[in-house]
């Protein structure tokens, strides 16, 4: 019987143009408690996003024709609290202006490291959600009044 792990029922989009890719990152986070779809392209992806809600995207840095760091950025901004996962075989990929919440370069050790990665992801996701909440919710300080001294005398 596996071991619980914390996000076992979070919801994983995979974007990759590799059907063997998919199928193996499908089959294994899926036997590995995930919730998991996959798409080929990046219009699929975006109608995705746009319709459930996901914890993680893992995109591929070459998604056909188009760039995942585009999708990821896409992702962010209609799903504030997904974190994100670059995969790439580029052992110096170009990124930016956002930067994913982590990087799996191909070939991935294990399957153990990617599910690792994916907790290690949402969890800092989730946390930073929290902080910029609770700085949200808590009240401004008074603005300090200085006193001047009076110089006209």
């Amino acid at each position: 019987m596996p071991i619980p792990r914390p996000n076992q029922h979070s919801y994983v989009l995979i974007a990759d143009d590799h059907e063997s890719v998919r199928n193996l990152l499908t089959l294994t986070l899926g036997r590995a408690g995930f919730v998991v779809d996959s798409v080929s392209d990046q219009e699929e992806a975006v109608a995705a996003i746009k319709t459930v809600k996901y914890d993680v995207l893992i995109a591929d840095l070459h998604l056909g024709s188009a760039n995942g760091m585009a999708l990821l950025q896409f992702g962010r901004r209609v799903q504030p609290g997904l974190a994100t996962i670059l995969v790439t075989g580029d052992p110096n990929p170009q990124v930016g202006p956002v930067y994913p919440d982590g990087f799996l370069s191909k070939p991935w050790p294990s399957i153990r490291h990617v599910t690792q990665l994916i907790d290690l992801v949402i969890d800092q996701r989730r946390r930073e959600l929290q902080r910029q909440q609770s700085l949200a919710d808590s009240p401004s300080p008074a603005p300090t009044l200085r006193h001047t001294p009076d110089l006209t005398r």
